[in-house]
């Protein structure tokens, strides 16, 4: 019996848990959709992120820049980078900034300056994204297998994100995210501990719900 014990918890030991992409649409205008993406244009502002997540930041906007491209008709959208040079030149980046902060604070986006900003695009919609803080989290248990304590761990990266209209309000909003989790029978590969592997995979699952799309299948 205890050599059949070890032989379980040798196998179960050699398996990995697998990344859970995950996205969701809380709330989604009747006339946006990606046909109102291409028709009037998307422009991605640049990700908002806490103290000591630039890591995380850069590369998410990149992921969401690479998305973009894959699904959305060339020159319906821009890269977070080009919204910044098209803001920067027509003297709106410290306006932006200021209103960026004060958003956080009171959730009231300056329409006025919304309005400008669309004037500067030649875009309707800006995509705007708060990255959190990545998650590692531990659990201690008990462990059926071996009669003593056990650690379950649990990894991921998460972000929300908005459409505002020009024209209107907020068109759309929602969630991706990217997690693993330890179990008794299941330990976290290196692949699952790499937070920038969970950083592209919510920031790809982000962009999909804009679109209307599932998270992509492994």
């Amino acid at each position: 019996m205890r050599y059949s014990l070890l032989v379980l918890t040798f196998i179960f030991a050699g398996c990995s848990a697998k990344i859970q992409v995950y996205n969701a649409t809380s709330y989604a205008d009747a006339a946006f959709s990606k046909a109102s993406i291409e028709e009037h244009g998307l422009a991605i502002l640049p990700v908002v992120a806490g103290m000591g997540l630039e890591g995380y930041r850069r590369p998410f906007g990149e992921s969401l820049n690479s998305v973009a491209a894959d699904h959305l008709e060339y020159g319906s959208y821009l890269t977070w980078e080009d919204t910044m040079d098209f803001l920067n030149d027509a003297g709106l980046v410290s306006d932006y900034n200021t209103a960026i902060t004060g958003y956080q604070q009171t959730s009231i986006i300056d329409a006025s300056l919304i309005g400008r900003m669309a004037e500067a695009t030649e875009t309707r919609y800006f995509f705007y994204v708060t990255l959190f803080p990545p998650t590692d989290e531990t659990t201690v248990g008990y462990s059926f297998l071996s009669g003593g304590v056990r650690a379950d761990q649990r990894l991921g990266v998460s972000a929300f994100g908005q459409v505002w209209d020009a024209e209107g309000d907020v068109a759309w909003e929602g969630t991706g995210s990217s997690e693993v989790k330890s179990s008794e029978m299941l330990s976290i590969n290196a692949e699952g501990r790499d937070l920038s592997v969970h950083s592209n995979n919510a920031a790809r699952a982000l962009f999909r719900a804009v679109l209307g799309l599932e998270p992509e299948e492994d």
